[in-house]
C-alpha cells in the first residue's frame, strides 16, 4: 500500500510525496535504470540523475535539470544538451558527461519513491520564468546533496490530472512527476555495509555516509532572470521555500478500507489505523497543535464492459465528526445487463484545514455481483399478479356431514353414494383437518351450526 503526504510548497504549488509500498516496493535494477552522479565543486554537493535515454521512466534526467554555479545558490546552469554537449562539459567545476555514469559490479536494486508537484488551476508563475525543485539529504559532514534538481519552465507542459482535487478552495488540476531513490532505503543499505563501494549510498555521498536522522528536504527556487552563457541557459534564482519530510511515513499504519456490509446490500468505507476504525487516530491528530483535521472520501465507480473499465459515477463526501462510524455507499451499476464486473476506487484524504497538509490512502474493491447493484432491484417472477386464494378446511361432524368454513354447503351422502346438497350455512371453525396434518387441542371442541345464512 502506497502512502502520500501533501505539503504546500508555494502559493498554488503543492508537493505530494508518495512513499513506496513496503510490501510491493517500486524497484529498478541499475542494469535496467542506470544512475548518474554529478559532483559540483562550487557547493561540494553531489546530484543524482538518470541518463537522458531513461527520462520517461523517472523524469529525473540531466537534460531536465540545473545545478548551482556559485556557493550562494543564486545562479544555476541548465544541463540541457546543446551541440551534443551540456554545461557540465564546459565548466571544470562540474563532472563532465563522460564521467557521470556509475558502474555497479554486480548490479544492485534501487527502491524508488515518487514526488508529484501539483499546480492550482490558473497557476501564473507570479512573474517568474519558472521554478527549480530540489530534493536534498544531509551527509555526515553536514553537506546537503541532491536526489533531484528539476527545472519547470513557463513553456513546459504539465500533466493533466484526471482526478483534480480541492484544497483550501483551490482546484489542483495539473502536476509534474519525478521518481527518486528512497532515502530511507539508501541509508539502510549504506549502514548495512558502510565500507562497500558498490552501494548507491556510498557512491552518492563519496563514501562519507548519511546522517541517519536526515529528513527529505524539498526546496523551491523561483527563476527571476534567464540569460545565456556559451549557449546554455543560466538562471538567477530566489529561494522561495523549503519543506521537510520524514524518511518514512509516520502514519504507515493508516489504511483505507472497503468492505461488504453484513447488514445489507451496500458497502462500508472508512479509515483504519493499527487495525481499528480511525476514530482514536483522528482524535489524536486533532489534539496536536494546529490540529484541525477532517476526512474527505472520494468514491469512483467503474464498470467493466468487455476488457475496458468505464467510470460511471464519482462523488466526494466530507466527514467532520463521527469517525467511529463508516461511510455507507450503495453503488448503482448503470450497465448491469452487460457489465462483467464493477470496481469501487476509494481515496481517503485527511486534510488539515489550518496547514493544508494532507494524508492520502487508497483502496479498491472488485465485485461481480452486477445484478444486485443494477438500476432496478432484482425481483422474483411469480407469473401473473398474485391473487388471494380462499383455503377451505374440511371438518366432519357426528352425522358424517362435511362442514366447510365460510359460506359453505353441508353435504351428506345418500344410499347410492352420491352427495346431495341440503342447506347453505356459515360455521365458525376452530379445528382444521387435512390429509397430512391434524391439530390436537387439550379441551374438547364444540361445533355450532348457525342457521342464519345472512351472518
Amino acid at each position: 500500500m502506497t502512502s502520500s503526504r501533501f505539503i504546500p510548497i508555494y502559493n498554488g504549488a503543492l508537493v505530494e510525496y508518495i512513499y513506496t509500498d513496503p510490501s510491493d516496493p517500486l524497484v529498478y535494477s541499475t542494469n535496467s535504470l542506470p544512475i548518474e552522479i554529478l559532483n559540483d565543486s562550487y557547493t561540494n554537493n553531489s546530484y543524482l540523475f538518470n541518463p537522458i535515454a531513461y527520462e520517461e521512466i523517472t523524469y529525473n534526467s540531466r537534460n531536465m535539470s540545473a545545478v548551482p554555479i556559485d556557493d550562494s545558490n543564486q545562479n544555476f546552469a541548465s544541463l540541457t544538451t546543446a551541440r551534443s554537449i551540456s554545461y557540465n562539459d564546459v565548466d571544470s567545476n562540474l563532472t563532465p558527461s563522460n564521467q557521470v555514469l556509475q558502474t555497479f559490479s554486480p548490479n544492485i536494486s534501487v527502491i524508488y519513491d515518487t514526488i508529484k508537484i501539483h499546480f492550482a488551476a490558473g497557476f501564473n508563475f507570479d512573474n517568474y520564468d519558472g521554478f527549480i525543485f530540489q530534493t536534498n539529504y544531509t551527509r555526515r559532514d553536514s553537506i546537503k546533496c541532491g536526489l533531484m534538481s528539476k527545472v519547470y519552465l513557463k513553456t513546459d507542459n504539465p500533466i493533466l490530472n484526471p482526478r483534480p482535487f480541492m484544497i483550501g478552495e483551490r482546484l489542483y488540476s495539473t502536476y509534474i512527476e519525478i521518481k527518486i531513490p528512497s532515502l530511507y532505503h539508501l541509508i539502510n543499505s549504506f549502514y548495512s555495509n558502510p565500507t562497500s563501494p558498490n552501494t548507491l549510498g556510498y557512491k552518492i555521498t563519496n563514501g562519507k555516509g548519511f546522517i541517519k536522522t536526515s529528513t527529505i528536504d524539498i526546496t523551491v527556487f523561483g527563476i527571476q532572470k534567464t540569460t545565456k552563457e556559451q549557449g546554455f541557459p543560466i538562471y538567477n534564482v530566489r529561494n522561495l521555500n523549503t519543506a521537510a519530510l520524514p524518511q518514512i511515513d509516520p502514519f504507515n499504519e493508516l489504511a483505507a478500507v472497503i468492505q461488504q456490509s453484513t447488514s445489507g446490500d451496500f458497502f462500508e468505507l472508512y479509515g483504519e489505523y493499527n487495525g481499528q476504525i480511525y476514530s482514536n487516530f483522528m482524535a489524536s491528530l486533532n489534539s496536536q497543535p494546529n490540529g484541525n483535521w477532517i476526512a474527505i472520501h472520494q468514491i469512483d465507480l467503474k464498470e467493466q464492459i468487455g476488457v475496458n473499465y468505464i467510470t460511471t459515477s464519482s462523488q466526494m463526501i466530507t466527514q467532520i465528526d463521527d469517525y467511529d462510524l463508516p461511510t455507507i455507499f450503495r453503488p448503482v451499476v448503470m450497465n448491469s445487463s452487460i457489465a462483467v464486473s464493477f470496481s469501487i476506487d476509494y481515496i481517503l484524504r485527511l486534510v488539515n484545514r489550518d496547514t493544508q497538509e494532507q494524508i492520502i490512502r487508497n483502496a479498491t474493491l472488485i465485485s461481480r455481483d452486477v445484478g444486485v447493484y443494477g438500476k432496478k432491484l432484482q425481483k422474483i417472477y411469480l407469473g401473473k399478479v398474485p391473487e388471494i386464494v380462499k383455503v377451505y378446511n374440511k371438518v366432519v361432524d357426528s352425522k358424517n356431514q362435511i362442514i366447510i368454513g365460510g359460506n359453505t354447503i353441508n353435504v351428506q351422502q345418500n344410499q347410492s353414494g352420491t352427495s346431495t346438497s341440503q342447506s347453505t350455512q356459515i360455521v365458525v371453525n376452530t379445528v382444521y383437518r387435512d390429509r397430512s396434518v391434524v391439530l390436537a387441542k387439550i379441551s374438547p371442541v364444540t361445533i355450532t351450526v348457525n342457521q342464519n345464512p345472512e351472518i
